[in-house]
């Protein structure tokens, strides 16, 4: 039996990461633990799936540096940001 890897999603910003995040919690192989993300894109995401609940059972936080800060357990983050924000999130998964 494996262990899933422990996934944070850094913003929804990028087109790409919602997919990332449908495949991911779709995958016994992945475990999304927390979510960074501001309150107008959350909302948008919730109404997108018809789901007000969508994020309840992930931590959710308003910063990149305090999810990381309080899931040190992290083995992998979706830098999902702005192209400008990239650097920054990586540096912050470093």
């Amino acid at each position: 039996m494996f262990k899933p890897i422990e996934v944070g999603i850094m913003g929804f910003k990028n087109g790409h990461v919602t997919g990332m995040f449908d495949a991911m919690r779709s995958n016994a192989m992945f475990h999304v633990v927390a979510v960074s993300t501001d309150v107008k894109t959350r909302a948008l995401l919730e109404e997108r799936y018809g789901d007000e609940h969508l994020f309840d059972k992930y931590d959710v936080f308003c910063s990149d540096e305090e999810m990381v800060k309080k899931h040190p357990e992290l083995e992998l983050c979706v830098c999902g940001g702005t192209n400008a924000e990239h650097i920054k999130q990586f540096r912050l998964c470093a």
